[in-house]
C-alpha cells in the first residue's frame, strides 16, 4: 500500500508539470500566431468591426474628431477607403455644417525679399475659443491683396491670374491651373460652392467672353433688381436655399440692409424679403460685407463679429481677432483632400 501510494503521489505530482508544459507551448503558439497576424496586418478586432453594417460604422466614425479620423486612415486600407469615400465625406460635411458654425480668419504678410506671401489660418468658435489651423508660405506676393471665399471647409483665394484652394484642417494647398488675363482686374470673377446633389465642390471662374460649357452645365444671365444703380461690388449669398442679393450700397449709406430674394430666374423676378435697420440697434458705419449661415446674417462691426437671427430678430456677438486678420468666413472642418484634384 505504501508503494502504491507513493507511485500515485508521483503520478499526481507529475501531471501538472505536463499540463504546464502544454499550456506554455499553447501560449507560445498563440503569441507567435498573433505576431504573424500583426505582421500581415490582420487584426482580429478590426475584422470584427468590419463585420458591422456601413450605417453603424458611419455613425461611429462621425463621432470621431478629424485628427482621430486621420490616424484611423493609417490603420487599415479598408478604413482609409471608407473614410475617403464620397458618401462618408458627404455625411461628415453635413454633420459638421449642422453643428455650431466656426469662423476662420486669415492673417497675411508680404515677404518682399523672398517674393512670397505668409498666410496663417485661425478658427474661432462661437464661445470665443481659438485654434490655429495652418501656417504656410506661398511664392506669390499677390495673395496679400487677394479675394477670399470660404465654402464648407475649403478656402479659395484669387489673384489676378491664379486661383488657390486651401484646406486648413488638413493643412493642404492646391494651385488650380492658370487662367486667362482677359478678366477685368480689380473685380472678383470667381466663386466656390458645394453641390449636395453630386457631392462635390465646384470652383467657377467668370469671364466677359462666352464661356465654354459642357453638356451637363448651363449658364444663365440674371439682371439685378431695378433699385440697384451700380452693378459693381455685387455679392450673391445663399439664404435658406435661395439666391439672395444684399444691397451693399444702402448698407454703407444708411446702415440699413435690404435683402432681395430671387423668386423666378426665368423672368428675373426679385422680391425684397427683409429690410434690417442696423442703425436702430447701434450698428453704424458697417464697412464689411455680409455673410449668411442658415437663417443668420453675419457682419463685422469694429472688433466684433455680429450674428443677426432673422427669425428671432436678435443679435449675438463674437470677439474678432486683431486687425491683422482682415478677412474671415464661415467655416467647418472638412475631410476633403486636395490631393485628389
Amino acid at each position: 500500500m505504501k508503494a502504491t501510494r507513493r507511485k500515485n503521489i508521483h503520478k499526481w505530482e507529475q501531471q501538472p508539470k505536463k499540463k504546464m508544459k502544454i499550456s506554455v507551448q499553447q501560449r507560445k503558439r498563440s503569441s507567435s500566431s498573433t505576431e504573424e497576424e500583426e505582421e500581415e496586418g490582420n487584426y482580429p478586432n478590426i475584422d470584427y468591426f468590419n463585420k458591422l453594417s456601413d450605417d453603424v460604422i458611419t455613425s461611429v466614425f462621425l463621432r470621431c474628431p478629424l485628427k482621430s479620423l486621420s490616424m484611423l486612415r493609417c490603420t487599415s486600407k479598408l478604413w482609409n477607403n471608407f473614410i475617403i469615400s464620397p458618401s462618408f465625406l458627404h455625411s461628415h460635411l453635413t454633420q459638421s455644417t449642422q453643428n455650431s458654425p466656426k469662423l476662420v480668419f486669415l492673417e497675411d504678410k508680404c515677404l518682399h525679399r523672398s517674393k512670397k506671401s505668409w498666410l496663417r489660418f485661425v478658427s474661432v468658435d462661437m464661445d470665443g475659443s481659438k485654434e490655429e489651423l495652418h501656417t504656410v508660405t506661398v511664392p506669390d506676393t499677390q495673395l496679400v491683396c487677394s479675394a477670399m471665399e470660404v465654402c464648407f471647409g475649403l478656402v479659395c483665394l484669387s489673384t489676378d491670374c491664379r486661383l488657390y484652394l486651401f484646406n486648413p484642417a488638413l493643412q493642404q494647398l492646391c494651385e488650380l491651373p492658370e487662367y486667362s488675363l482677359s478678366a477685368t482686374p480689380g473685380y472678383r470673377h470667381f466663386g466656390v460652392g458645394y453641390l449636395h446633389s453630386r457631392k462635390e465642390y465646384k470652383v467657377v471662374h467668370f469671364f466677359y467672353t462666352v464661356p465654354s460649357m459642357t453638356k451637363s452645365e448651363k449658364f444663365l444671365a440674371i439682371s439685378p433688381p431695378s433699385p440697384f444703380e451700380d452693378y459693381v461690388g455685387l455679392s450673391l449669398m445663399d439664404l435658406k436655399g435661395m439666391l439672395c442679393l444684399p444691397d451693399g450700397g444702402c448698407l454703407l449709406k444708411s446702415s440699413i440692409l435690404d435683402l432681395w430674394i430671387l423668386k423666378d430666374k426665368i423672368s428675373c423676378s426679385w422680391v425684397k424679403e427683409y429690410s434690417i435697420r442696423f442703425i436702430d440697434f447701434g450698428f453704424n458705419n458697417i464697412t464689411s460685407g455680409c455673410k449668411t449661415f442658415n437663417e443668420e446674417i453675419i457682419f463685422q462691426h469694429l472688433d466684433k463679429v455680429v450674428f443677426y437671427d432673422l427669425k428671432k430678430k436678435t443679435f449675438r456677438e463674437v470677439e474678432a481677432l486683431s486687425p491683422s486678420y482682415n478677412r474671415y468666413g464661415i467655416y467647418s472642418k472638412s475631410l476633403f483632400s486636395l490631393g485628389t484634384i
